[in-house]
């Protein structure tokens, strides 16, 4: 079935007053407070602190980060990468920091997010070879420090090595993650894990990377110069914001299939939403459809998350408000069964692709 094999879960939904929250272990927690204060951390990690990061989750964290140094908003950051020629800030050795061109955007066969593709077009991540990324597979502490070294190297116009870090499993690094843990190492922004060992292949949390975003902010080399731009780079106000727009290809099955009945269809700066009912020709059964396309092959249900979470499958929305720019849409859910009768309210922004739970009134 079409649906099936295209839609995707659009995001992650934070459902307040239902999932518990963990609290950062001791250590990280005023760290982690005011890396959250700062602005570049997901709320999603705020429901398990201690657990293994995966790829994606630190290609996000890095995307954040970088748009908070240069004091740029997320959506603003994307269009100005979309409107360059280049695409890719990579280093070659130690004594060159390049700016490389690459034409395009970077697409990834197993994911599609707007942030993973910021990181690739930046240069702070790079895909498995065969055109994926990998992105649910936990991060190493060497990715970890490689990408650490990207991501810096996009802003910061001066950055010092380490000589070879003498640990004592340093035979385990990859010669590909050599320099980014002599980075890491040299800045005291990764350090090893006791007895003189690195372990370069052990997993990262998502509080030791946050941590680690947030030293590396504070690199002697970007304090002071709030104003400093790496080569390419723009202050905001003078970067320019090309009109965005969106695929309507895959829309076009939805709007001609007679199985589907579209009750709303809206176009958004960033993707195509269109809310209606499917009818599974089988059975008669009724499914709402609630279906967002962010590019040419990609759509996702908004819908799907919450039929787990919630309950139920057929989930009709209520009161769909847009903002002013077409950027962000709430909307409420009422359900009604054994375990979480009541309305919930949602926040969805339509740039990121995430939802978090806004409300919620009892019955």
């Amino acid at each position: 079935m079409i649906m099936k094999k295209i839609f995707c879960i659009l995001c992650t939904v934070c459902m307040l007053g239902m999932n518990g929250f963990a609290a950062p272990s001791d250590w990280a927690a005023a760290e982690v407070e005011e890396a959250t204060a700062a602005g570049f951390v997901p709320s999603y990690f705020a429901e398990d602190w201690q657990k293994e990061i995966k790829r994606e989750e630190f290609a996000e964290l890095s995307v954040r980060f970088l748009a908070t140094k240069l004091d740029y908003a997320l959506k603003d950051l994307y269009a100005y990468i979309e409107s360059q020629p280049y695409k890719v800030n990579a280093y070659t050795d130690d004594a060159a920091i390049l700016w490389k061109v690459k034409e395009g955007s970077s697409t990834f066969t197993d994911t599609n997010k707007r942030l993973i593709r910021m990181a690739a077009d930046i240069g702070i991540i790079e895909g498995m070879g065969d055109g994926s990324f990998d992105s649910y597979r936990p991060l190493t502490r060497q990715e970890a420090a490689v990408m650490l070294l990207r991501t810096y190297a996009a802003y910061s116009n001066s950055i010092s090595f380490a000589a070879d870090a003498a640990y004592t499993d340093g035979g385990e690094i990859a010669p590909w993650a050599n320099l980014g843990v002599r980075f890491v190492t040299g800045a005291d922004v990764m350090q090893g894990v006791g007895e003189n060992t690195f372990a370069p292949l052990a997993f990262y949390t998502r509080e030791q990377a946050v941590l680690t975003f947030l030293r590396l902010g504070k690199l002697e080399e970007w304090q002071g110069n709030p104003g400093l731009y790496r080569s390419g780079w723009v202050a905001p106000s003078d970067a320019p914001k090309p009109e965005l727009t969106v695929s309507k290809s895959l829309t076009e099955h939805y709007l001609t299939d007679p199985a589907y009945t579209i009750w709303e269809n809206w176009e958004t700066p960033y993707g195509i939403l269109l809310y209606g009912v499917y009818t599974r020709p089988e059975t008669g059964e009724k499914d709402y459809v609630f279906a967002y396309f962010m590019n040419d092959w990609n759509a996702c249900n908004v819908l799907q998350p919450f039929w787990k979470t919630l309950g139920t499958r057929n989930t009709d929305l209520e009161n769909i408000h847009f903002s002013d720019d077409m950027t962000e849409m709430t909307y409420d859910v009422t359900v009604q069964n054994e375990k979480s009768s009541g309305t919930y309210s949602f926040k969805t922004d339509l740039f990121l692709g995430e939802t978090v739970q806004t409300g919620f009134v009892g019955k």
